[in-house]
């Protein structure tokens, strides 16, 4: 469980255990969050629009963050709780980046991501014979 308000955030709750037919009851704490700007481009330093970036606080999470990067490259993610995160980035014609560690502070702002080209290469397989060998991965 998780709750957020504006700018503010509880510690997410996992492991909440209930019996069938039981009642439980749960308190969340919101305090003041953060918010993660981050910047994706090339590896010339041109933006790319259209990036997808995902949060996940401690690294793994139930609730990740997600947003899309605007034409000039930025997305914000937020609130977040105190703690550390991992961030992916993909998009479209680049390799992917994640998981990328977001330290718990002193964290860049904005959190700069560079993505490379991606290519593809095509070819075949084959036996020592020099005959194609179907289906080979």
């Amino acid at each position: 469980m998780r709750a957020t308000h504006g700018g503010r955030v509880s510690q997410t709750e996992i492991g909440v255990v209930l019996a069938r037919g039981a009642d439980a009851s749960l308190r969340l704490v919101l305090v003041p969050g953060r918010e993660l700007r981050v910047h994706v481009t090339d590896d010339g330093g041109h933006p790319i629009g259209s990036a997808e970036v995902v949060l996940a606080e401690a690294g793994l999470s139930p609730f990740p963050l997600q947003a899309t990067t605007d034409a000039k490259g930025d997305a914000r993610l937020g609130p977040i709780a105190k703690g550390s995160a991992a961030l992916a980035v993909q998009a479209s014609g680049f390799v992917g980046r994640g998981p990328i560690v977001i330290p718990a502070e002193g964290a860049p702002d904005p959190f700069v991501v560079i993505l490379r080209r991606g290519a593809t290469l095509v070819g075949d397989v084959r036996d020592a014979s020099g005959r194609p060998v179907d289906g080979a991965t």
